[in-house]
């Protein structure tokens, strides 16, 4: 059983994001072509097509993000970092991790005023009766998970200076 947990652990920790983004991407592509297809063949759309489209790819975006801190695939200046001696390394990949962590706070804040003002006044989304806060409430759990990226990358970093590993993988993507 214990097996059983740790793989299924292992899989979310390098699976999750791809896996929310690809059925994000499979929805909105699949929303968006019937659409195309009922406009032009029948002269009808739904109501609620192009703005749960558009929520979808806001998804996309949110666990894209946590993805990129993961494989830490965002804008790190990384030919500049390398000519740095290790220490001065380790120091700018925990900062560049503190600052997404600062960067959290600012969006959650946000994001709280925003949930609360849409659940106060019941909005939903357009040509729907989803409600509006719930779509938005992806904030919040994308920046959880992106919290967690960043505390990861900080272990992997320390855990790699430590083992004199550069802490950089030479590749970029990492995709498993």
């Amino acid at each position: 059983m214990n097996t059983l947990c740790s793989r299924a652990c292992s899989w979310l920790d390098n699976h999750f994001e791809p896996f929310i983004m690809i059925a994000a991407y499979a929805s909105l592509t699949i929303i968006v072509a019937t659409e195309v297809v009922r406009r032009f063949f029948f002269g009808a759309q739904t109501t609620w097509g192009a703005e749960l489209s558009i929520h979808l790819f806001v998804w996309l975006t949110w666990f894209g993000a946590s993805w990129g801190v993961k494989n830490g695939t965002h804008l790190t200046f990384s030919a500049l970092r390398q000519l740095l001696p290790p220490y001065m390394q380790l120091m700018l990949y925990l900062f560049d991790n503190f600052l997404w962590l600062v960067l959290g706070v600012v969006v959650l804040y946000g994001a709280q005023k925003m949930i609360t003002m849409q659940f106060t006044f019941g909005s939903v989304i357009q040509g729907s009766t989803i409600p509006m806060w719930w779509s938005f409430s992806i904030v919040p759990l994308a920046w959880a998970l992106i919290y967690v990226r960043a505390i990861q990358n900080c272990f992997r970093c320390v855990r790699r200076y430590r083992c004199g590993m550069p802490l950089a993988s030479s590749t970029g993507l990492r995709t498993s």
